[in-house]
């Protein structure tokens, strides 16, 4: 129900278009998972002409069991209660989180894949579109006052290296996390544990404009644990006789478009962030230090004044990029849902 009492569902929402001026474009209700969400969906709808696209976060849906929360269970929940009703005119545009990844897994059972009116990311979240690299290049090069061209490294190199150290184990580990249930779930979580533990490694590089991969004890250590866990993870998949199950599973999503050079994007978009944010201020706190020790040379005595002025214009990485209408271009699977709604309401 909505705040006036009346059930909010697909017949109501439709039925809008007879109380409006005809000049008046048909309202769409989208409901997403939180406010922040909006930064992304928003730029997807917003050159789309003849509708009215409302954006609405679950949150602010009164509900018969009076409960107030975000997320994609909480609208699939209330949309299976039958107290939200899909149509063209109400829509859900959810994170896929592993739904999609996992679709490929003989077995995995995913009751909301190919339900109308729903919209989904594919990739794992939200985080994993905007942490782009074109963007980030963009950012760190506005921040700094370097021309991207001139950047020491275009982040796509460190995405590319992280994408393709991490292949081996983390698409056995996808694969568990489709396959097994019940009591075995327990020995998947801790894998997850554990991977996130491995990629945290990389939050302890040193400040540096070019981030070091060969020839880097810390970036040999971060693949050593890799290989550790992709022992453990395959030993587990010989152990359960899944060996040609997985087989199956890799070829599917090859086959799908996810190669070593896009893994990444379904890693769990707030496990990315942290390491990608982390990288990112490292690089810009380089070209920081490099400037403070030209103003130090330049201005002598006055170089304290301007060592704060210069170091107080900046505004956090983080800020930046979440402030930032996302890159959609060179973001795969996510295209084909952008494509989709284009299709139906362009």
């Amino acid at each position: 129900m909505d705040s006036l009492g009346f059930p909010f569902d697909a017949e109501y929402v439709e039925n809008q278009k007879f109380f409006m001026d005809e000049a008046e474009p048909p309202e769409v209700v989208i409901w997403l998972e939180s406010h922040d969400d909006s930064r992304l969906w928003v730029p997807i709808f917003r050159n789309i002409k003849g509708f009215n696209f409302q954006f609405k976060q679950s949150s602010i849906f009164v509900a018969q069991d009076e409960k107030v929360a975000n997320g994609c269970d909480r609208l699939l929940s209330l949309m299976e209660a039958g107290e939200i009703s899909l149509s063209k005119y109400q829509i859900f545009c959810l994170d896929s989180d592993f739904k999609f990844i996992s679709s490929f897994a003989d077995g995995f059972r995913n009751e909301y894949k190919g339900v109308d009116h729903i919209y989904w990311t594919n990739v794992h979240s939200k985080e994993n579109i905007y942490l782009n690299p074109i963007i980030i290049d963009q950012i760190i090069s506005h921040l700094v006052g370097v021309p991207e061209d001139n950047l020491a490294q275009p982040f796509s190199i460190v995405f590319g290296n992280f994408s393709a150290a991490i292949f081996e184990p983390f698409i056995r580990l996808l694969f568990l996390q489709a396959v097994l249930g019940g009591d075995k779930q327990g020995l998947v979580v801790g894998y997850k544990k554990n991977f996130k533990e491995v990629i945290d490694i990389l939050k302890e590089k040193p400040v540096e404009q070019a981030i070091r991969f060969q020839g880097c004890a810390l970036w040999d250590r971060f693949c050593s644990e890799l290989s550790s866990l992709l022992n453990v993870l395959h030993g587990h998949i010989e152990t359960e006789g899944l060996e040609s199950d997985f087989d199956d599973y890799r070829v599917k999503v090859g086959v799908a478009g996810v190669s070593a050079e896009n893994i990444y994007l379904f890693v769990r978009g707030h496990d990315l962030y942290e390491v990608f944010d982390e990288l990112s201020c490292k690089v810009i706190e380089s070209y920081k230090k490099l400037k403070i020790s030209e103003i130090k040379a330049a201005c002598k005595d006055k170089a304290g004044e301007k060592i704060s002025e210069y170091v107080n214009s900046f505004v956090p990485f983080g800020t930046c990029l979440k402030s930032r209408a996302p890159v959609f271009n060179g973001i795969p699977f996510f295209s084909e849902t952008m494509n989709c709604v284009i299709s139906v309401y362009g």
